[in-house]
């Protein structure tokens, strides 16, 4: 799958686009939601206040019947005018709450049958104070006004309840909506993330890691030639520095190319590069995985061999210089190149007692077998 810098601009702008747009609408949907329930609160108190205004009035002329009756007049008023207090305190509310919504024409029926219910109060409210002012002298007719009065209140009452019944079941209904759309919203946004952050994981495997990777083999590796360079291998002493078991237990093969100046006079340095190319391949088919053929200098190369005795260390010097000598390497397709040998020089690690010190020794044996006529192993320091 090729996955362009272009494609992950995209897919970034896509995801903080869709990121943006989620907390508009997530805002959006908060604030409606937050508008119903303050008009179910409304509208439960407004409801609530016409049941208190419904028992007040029931009240007053349940009183206002009584004083017919009563031969305690006083406590009578007395009862009745809490509730008359009472009534006008809910109605009060009501046509406060209406006067909010007067200029909403959806709300004009409602401001309408409030209005009416209001004037219907009054009249109720000294229909019902004439009968209790009169007591037993009170007359029938006072009564009958006073009970249509009631009725005529009660069928208000009933139609500002429909009304809230309503508004509160489309609020819900609303509300429901609301809900099933941010459900259906975040499903939608919950795979457009995951298809887009998908496509980000795919271009960090593919592209970052690739980079990452190519740029950390260019900081350990030599450029020419592959084998490893100077900085990878003090990581590798590090490692060994840190481990007391495979300190005390490695071997190193520093060798160098014989003749390789004279080579490089002779043929050009780029042939010179073909064969310290050929070279290091050969080097890495003689050794194991765990072994690192390192680039120590211009035609210089160590080799460090962990778990490995010195006998052992000098079995694959041999192997390597055997392989080598054996080998023809091209100058070019169809272009032998003279015979490449070369010189090596073994040390282990129970010989010295530092790094610096093992390569030192190695370097020496190196001289010496280049001393005694190359294309050999130096083994022992004399």
């Amino acid at each position: 799958m090729r996955v362009s810098n272009r494609g992950l601009k995209i897919a970034i702008g896509v995801l903080l686009g869709l990121i943006i747009l989620s907390l508009v609408i997530y805002w959006k949907s908060i604030s409606i939601l937050y508008g119903h329930i303050q008009s179910l609160t409304e509208v439960s108190d407004h409801l609530e206040t016409g049941e208190a205004f419904h028992s007040s009035v029931h009240s007053m002329l349940m009183f206002a019947k009584m004083a017919h009756e009563s031969s305690d007049l006083s406590a009578v008023r007395k009862q009745y005018n809490v509730e008359t207090v009472r009534s006008q305190n809910a109605l009060k509310q009501l046509t406060g709450y209406t006067e909010k919504k007067s200029s909403q024409a959806a709300f004009s029926a409602l401001v309408e049958n409030t209005t009416t219910m209001a004037a219907l109060y009054e009249q109720f409210a000294d229909a019902t104070k004439f009968q209790i002012e009169q007591g037993s002298r009170g007359h029938m007719h006072s009564a009958n006004q006073s009970q249509e009065l009631f009725d005529s209140i009660f069928h208000h009452l009933k139609r500002l309840h429909k009304h809230h019944r309503e508004q509160r079941e489309e609020l819900l209904e609303n509300t429901k909506l609301i809900w099933h759309s941010i459900s259906w919203f975040l499903a939608i946004q919950i795979t457009a993330c995951v298809i887009l952050s998908s496509f980000v994981i795919i271009y960090v495997d593919k592209v970052v890691l690739k980079k990452f990777n190519t740029t950390e083999r260019f900081a350990l590796h030599d450029q020419l030639t592959g084998m490893y360079n100077r900085h990878a291998l003090s990581t590798f002493v590090d490692d060994i520095s840190s481990d007391d078991e495979l300190n005390a237990d490695y071997s190193i093969i520093l060798l160098d190319i014989d003749h390789f100046k004279n080579f490089n006079d002779q043929y050009g340095h780029d042939a010179g590069d073909a064969i310290l190319i050929a070279l290091g391949q050969t080097i890495e088919e003689c050794v194991r995985k765990q072994d690192k053929v390192i680039r120590y200098g211009g035609e210089e190369i160590l080799v460090l061999l962990p778990r490995t005795d010195k006998s052992g260390a000098v079995r694959v010097a041999e192997g390597v210089r055997k392989a080598i000598s054996e080998n023809r390497y091209q100058l070019s397709p169809g272009v032998a190149a003279p015979q490449v040998t070369i010189s090596a020089g073994v040390s282990s690690a129970d010989e010295a007692d530092s790094f610096e010190s093992i390569v030192k020794l190695a370097d020496q044996r190196l001289y010496e077998a280049k001393h005694l006529g190359r294309n050999q192993v130096g083994v022992d320091t004399k």
